[in-house]
């Protein structure tokens, strides 16, 4: 539909930022607004924050080799084994929206996730090459739902750490 990338993640930036926030956690946006700061800037943003938790929020697509039409679903991404909890949590509440699946996948090499000092994982909330997925995205209400979504998955995933 012509959508920007960076429209859709703004929008479930903001609204994981206000889920957060009514939870009584403190965020840091590593990219405020529409700017455009390096990788190794926002991670030293991060870093400098002392934040406990790493969030990357990515909209994914396919070309059309791949039959774009067809590929559909959310995926998480993380690095270090021990970030592997954290995004099989948050994919599976992710998955309780009625996504396909598409995996959580280890070992990403994206430079947050290798160089932040906490744990970290990256979501890649659908498809913006596949028009439902797209116009799901663009959705008020299911951004919302997608943002309590991801809450519930970290905190489940600092209550288990804490046991």
């Amino acid at each position: 539909m012509g959508t920007k990338e960076k429209t859709i993640n703004a929008e479930a930036v903001a609204q994981l930022k206000k889920a957060l926030e009514q939870r009584g956690a403190k965020t840091v946006l590593v990219r405020p607004g529409d700017s455009e700061p390096s990788l190794r800037d926002r991670v030293v943003k991060a870093n400098e924050a002392q934040a406990d938790f790493f969030v990357s929020i990515h909209a994914n697509a396919a070309g059309n080799s791949r039959g774009y039409l067809r590929v559909s679903g959310t995926s998480t991404y993380y690095k270090d084994k021990h970030c592997y909890l954290p995004a099989d949590i948050v994919y599976r509440k992710l998955l309780g929206l009625n996504w396909n699946e598409f995996g959580v996948v280890g070992n990403f090499s994206y430079y947050p996730l290798q160089n932040t000092h906490v744990p970290g994982i990256l979501i890649e909330q659908a498809f913006m090459s596949n028009p439902y997925d797209e116009a799901r995205l663009l959705d008020g209400e299911y951004q919302q739902a997608q943002a309590k979504a991801v809450v519930e998955g970290i905190e489940e995933f600092f209550i288990r750490v804490k046991e």
